[in-house]
């Protein structure tokens, strides 16, 4: 489900860039006197395209609402706080719930909101694979590799610091960068990493990342690549790595 959350991302995101400033965004009533707008609209026929058929869409936007839906369902609202967008606060949320079981504590079932103003996302780890955050790059050449083993699965995201942030925040289950970085890349996201008992680690022997030689020498790149993981799943996480590292190109 993770390849749908980010495209439903990108979709967004490119919407939004169509409409800037958002205050132009089409505004209008619904019958019950609330507030709807163009964006609401985009995101509901979106997530009807993206999902697949099995699942049943229960969206605040769905022309009629039945009594019941069976499993598995997808429960959205498309913006969450429409009224913020009317404001010009745009404190408003993509709401997405996937629901494979009825217990809502079941780690089958997958959660994400987004703040498309912000960039700002959450979610919840992957219930089979550990989940990797990414950029983009780096995921294009992992998905080259050949074979690639299936035992993880990664969220494309942007920004290094933006990345250990979110990994130190308690979302993702590790940070996997396959170049090189600079110590004014790495120094503040470590920082948070090291406060939540999230350690870095080069790849390669699976040694500790130590940044104090790199913040005496600015200059030297800290080679790559470079995994950050909770202490405690460090013994799981790094062999999964290292064994995709073994595919990858020389």
């Amino acid at each position: 489900m993770w390849p749908i959350f980010h495209s439903l991302k990108e979709s967004i995101d490119l919407f939004l860039s169509s409409k800037l400033p958002y205050k132009t965004l089409e505004r209008s009533y619904k019958n019950d006197g609330t507030w709807i707008t163009e964006l609401d609209l985009f995101v509901h026929q979106k997530a009807l395209e993206l999902f697949p058929s099995n699942y049943h869409i229960i969206s605040e936007e769905n022309e009629k609402i039945l009594s019941t839906y069976p499993l598995p369902r997808v429960i959205i609202d498309p913006i969450d706080g429409t009224r913020e967008i009317i404001k010009e606060t745009y404190e408003s949320t993509v709401s997405i719930f996937i629901q494979h079981e009825n217990d809502f504590r079941s780690s089958a079932n997958l959660a994400w909101i987004y703040n498309p103003f912000t960039k700002t996302e959450f979610f919840s780890s992957s219930p089979s694979l550990p989940l990797g955050l990414i950029s983009r790059r780096d995921l294009f050449v992992l998905a080259n590799l050949s074979p690639s083993p299936k035992t993880v699965c990664f969220l494309p995201l942007g920004s290094i610091a933006y990345k250990l942030s979110l990994l130190s925040s308690g979302i993702g289950d590790f940070v996997l960068s396959l170049g090189g970085k600079n110590i004014w890349d790495l120094a503040a996201g470590h920082s948070l990493c090291l406060s939540k008992e999230i350690q870095g680690f080069h790849l390669s022997d699976q040694s500790l990342l130590d940044l104090t030689f790199y913040t005496q020498n600015p200059l030297v790149q800290i080679p790559g690549p470079l995994v950050w993981c909770d202490l405690k799943k460090s013994q799981k996480i790094l062999p999964l790595l290292t064994k995709w590292k073994k595919n990858s190109p020389s």
